[in-house]
């Protein structure tokens, strides 16, 4: 148990122990998985605010720990000048961790902890299907993210968890990390047709474990080579791997969903995964061309979303259906 004397700190630390002992009793039983995924990534989040606990000013309630807040007069100043204090008990999301870290220039791998928080909402979902690998790697990019933040909080990693806790972390870490080496090193030599495959393989996952652990059966091969899953030993084709990953690989949801970016694939009408790209202008897992890229009537330049309109703008193909309906 631990001796730290924040409860939140503390907090974090027990998570990931927790999390490391049900890792160590997956073979006894294989529930363990599901609790291991949800407290290492649970103390993961915790380190990152007990350090907003720590920039938040005196007496402001845990201003940037929290969700939300408020403003109230500060009595002390000589105006009762307006004050932002901490509202409720609702703590941070990731999204506000990466702005508050960003403004207050603390350096994190914000693509590493969304792929951690990605694969932990899979294991959330999909639990049934856990492979071993899927916790190893949860504990692998937990213990990159955990040794890059250590010194913002002036911890040692080792001497935070406990050097047994961190051994394993370590010890778990550096297989996983040479096992997916290798895979990258295989997909790095396929000569891949598209520049958005090219540039998202380490992105890429197993259609049927999720699993990062993939490799091209014949890297050589000019086109289309199967894809082999070092974690589950299915094989699958390059249409359903690309497919069922590219678009997650290429398009970041957050951002779309809050207006902050465009999409940059939609669904192909041919094989129907989410894999058109409007950049390469054709399907990245199946190749269908439309063959058109702007509407046949008005000259209109077409979005992913007017696909499905057939070489017509979503106005035109309204006009259309509106006179034949006449």
């Amino acid at each position: 148990m631990s001796t730290l004397k924040n409860p939140l700190l503390k907090n974090a630390v027990e998570s990931i122990q927790i999390g490391l002992e049900d890792y160590q009793d997956i073979d006894k039983d294989p529930r363990r998985k599901l609790s291991s995924t949800r407290n290492i990534y649970a103390g993961v989040l915790l380190l990152y605010k007990y350090k907003l606990q720590q920039l938040s000013q005196v007496n402001s309630n845990e201003l940037l720990l929290k969700e939300h807040y408020t403003s109230k007069k500060d009595t002390k100043t000589e105006f009762n000048k307006l004050i932002e204090i901490g509202k409720g008990k609702t703590t941070v999301n990731v999204k506000q961790i990466k702005e508050y870290f960003e403004s207050f220039k603390i350096s994190i791998d914000t693509e590493l902890l969304d792929s951690l928080r990605e694969v932990r909402n899979n294991i959330e979902h999909y639990y049934t299907e856990l492979k071993d690998n899927d916790v190893k790697e949860v504990i692998t990019k937990a213990f990159h993210l955990i040794y890059q933040f250590c010194p913002y909080i002036e911890h040692e990693p080792d001497m935070l968890l406990g050097q047994d806790y961190w051994k394993i972390m370590l010890n778990v870490s550096k297989i996983y990390d040479e096992e997916r080496q290798k895979c990258l090193e295989n997909l790095k030599t396929v000569p891949w047709k598209y520049e958005q495959v090219r540039n998202s393989i380490k992105k890429l996952r197993c259609p049927n474990c999720y699993s990062e652990l993939i490799l091209a059966v014949d890297a050589h091969k000019k086109e289309d080579s199967d894809i082999c899953c070092k974690a589950c030993g299915k094989i699958s084709t390059y249409q359903d791997m690309i497919g069922s990953s590219i678009a997650n690989a290429i398009n970041c949801y957050y951002e779309i969903a809050t207006g902050g970016e465009e999409p940059q694939t939609g669904l192909c009408p041919m094989c129907f995964y989410d894999s058109y790209s409007l950049v390469e202008k054709r399907c990245l897992a199946c190749h269908y061309h439309l063959g058109y890229e702007e509407c046949k009537i008005c000259y209109e330049k077409l979005t992913l979303d007017e696909i499905v309109f057939e070489g017509l703008c979503s106005y035109c193909a309204y006009q259309i259906e509106t006179i034949r309906n006449e």
